[in-house]
């Protein structure tokens, strides 16, 4: 086995590193593989070992340090350091031991190759908000040291992500500490709620990640715009201020704070709230923006109004609380663009106001709709979405909403079905006769072949539950009728009990399909 060549050594570590990276389990999977021949843990060290990991499960502290031991020249290797504690976990015990293995492993040398730290004190995650124990005030002059003993040991990280848990104060005085020692070389900060921002200076900060950031209770840290790449703020609450970027432009009339390298935008706020304050004395420039994604509500539509934009976005992605996904590449975005969609963004509630943002976007440029599985469906008489390229229904759906859908959509190109109810329907021998239009008021199957033959769908994908084969029938009906409808159509994807039959009715119609290609499961 240790002769195999040193690719098959590769494929093997990528396979079981990508399993999954924040287990144990799978770096016991991996020693063994390449503990083989010496050869084969030259090829997979520097893949393998480029994460350490802390971890705290039921009071015991596991490290993948004892799994490393052997392994020289681990501090050119690492590249990354996570540590995560359990519920009911003794905060100070449990820094003080983490901090003792990764000064064992590294001898006391700094592991300079390590730049992203990210330590998880809400058990589960940021958002489970399970608290460890605090240890009866911990004095945070013991907190200050461990931070300063892990600055040191990790002098170059530039990549920052702290999860404090919920009203620990010990907590927040050590991730506090971090961010003191971390700020002059930070590179990114991810925060969530109880974090202790304070009023540090990030001059070389590129991502700002914000999570329930609240301006009552936190203080923003100075940023520089000039550098920022990336920002995200995400259920911000409280009046949102700007003071804290850096540099402003100053007039005699107003400030003008640009965020030169900013190309990526993530604004959530759902909240029916107003957060940013219509002042006329900041104005807001994002000149070579990107990518902007958004929710629909009233921070955005202020945001959009009164902050300068590129003329275009490569993408504009709006997230509904119905449920929907909106995503427009290459969209206008001049002002008076901006200006429409504001003034359907400022309303959050109702299907309609869904029903009026979607007609008013799709209007103005194409772009992808998802429907979220919970949300009801527009009735299709009701939309217009005259430049809808990509549709992708999660709710389920009735055959006869679907023709109708396909027929109000003239430059459909791709169509998504995840759930085709074809109890609605009951087949009939007879030729067509009824109207999509009535399709309420009956459930005889087929209607009336779609007036237009120009439709432009040319990829669709059906799914349904086949288990039941009483259903068979009525789905090959349901797919040869589309099939018929749909000349263009070049791509089908249909469950498996289909294929078969399709094939067959394609086969007997060869000719009236040269554009179809490709039937799929």
């Amino acid at each position: 086995m240790h002769l195999l060549p040193e690719i098959v050594a590769l494929i093997l570590c990528r396979a079981t590193d990508s399993a999954d990276a924040c287990s144990l389990a799978n770096w016991k999977l991996q020693l063994p593989l390449l503990a083989i021949c010496r050869q084969w843990r030259l090829v997979g060290l520097p893949l393998v070992y480029r994460q350490l990991f802390i971890e705290c499960k039921e009071q015991d502290i596991e490290t993948n340090f004892s799994l490393l031991s052997s392994i020289p020249h681990l501090h050119h290797l690492a590249r990354s350091l996570k540590i995560s504690m359990s519920p009911q976990t003794h905060l100070l015990p449990f820094l003080q031991a983490a901090i003792d293995s990764l000064t064992q492993v590294s001898m006391g040398v700094p592991l300079v190759s390590v730049a992203s730290l990210t330590i998880d004190l809400c058990s589960g995650g940021p958002y489970s908000f399970t608290s460890v124990v605090d240890t009866g005030n911990a004095d945070h002059s013991d907190l200050q040291l461990l931070a300063s003993k892990v600055a040191y040991l990790l002098p170059n990280v530039s990549s920052l992500h702290c999860a404090p848990s919920q009203n620990i104060d010990s907590c927040a005085a050590f991730t506090a500490a971090l961010s003191d020692h971390y700020a002059q070389n930070a590179r990114r900060l991810k925060s969530y709620v109880y974090s202790p921002l304070k009023a540090l200076e990030l001059a070389q900060l590129a991502t700002l990640d914000l999570f329930f950031f609240s301006s009552t209770s936190q203080t923003l840290p100075k940023i520089n715009v000039e550098r920022l790449y990336r920002m995200s703020l995400v259920n911000v609450s409280g009046e949102f201020s700007w003071s804290s970027f850096y540099p402003v432009q100053t007039t005699e009339s107003f400030s003008n704070v640009v965020f030169e390298s900013l190309c990526r935008l993530h604004l959530f706020f759902h909240s029916h709230v107003n957060v940013f304050k219509q002042n006329t004395k900041v104005r807001l420039s994002f000149p070579n923006l990107r990518f902007l994604c958004t929710d629909k509500s009233p921070s955005t539509a202020t945001l959009l109004s009164m902050a300068h934009f590129p003329s275009v976005l490569e993408e504009f992605r709006v997230f509904c609380p119905e449920g929907a996904v909106i995503s427009m590449p290459d969209v206008d975005f001049t002002l008076e663009t901006r200006q429409k969609i504001a003034s359907h963004m400022a309303k959050v509630e109702g299907m309609w106001d869904f029903i009026r943002l979607t007609n008013c976007l799709f209007t103005l440029s194409k772009g992808t709709l998802t429907m979220g599985g919970q949300m009801f469906l527009p009735k299709p008489s009701v939309i217009s979405w005259p430049y809808l390229s990509v549709l992708s229904i999660a709710p389920p759906i009735c055959p006869f909403a679907l023709v109708q859908y396909i027929a109000a959509l003239p430059n459909l190109a791709q169509l998504q079905v995840a759930s085709l109810e074809l109890d609605s329907i009951v087949l009939t021998s007879t030729e067509p006769l009824q109207d999509i239009e009535d399709s309420e008021h009956t459930r005889l199957w087929p209607p009336r072949l779609l007036q237009r033959n120009d439709y432009k769908l040319e990829s669709l994908v059906v799914n349904f539950d086949c288990k039941d084969e009483q259903v068979h029938g009525k789905a090959a009906s349901v797919i040869q009728y589309l099939l018929v409808n749909l000349p263009r159509l070049s791509s089908l994807s249909i469950p498996d009990p289909l294929v078969s039959c399709t094939r067959a009715f394609i086969s007997s119609h060869i000719i009236e399909y040269p554009f179809l290609s490709n039937i799929c499961i």
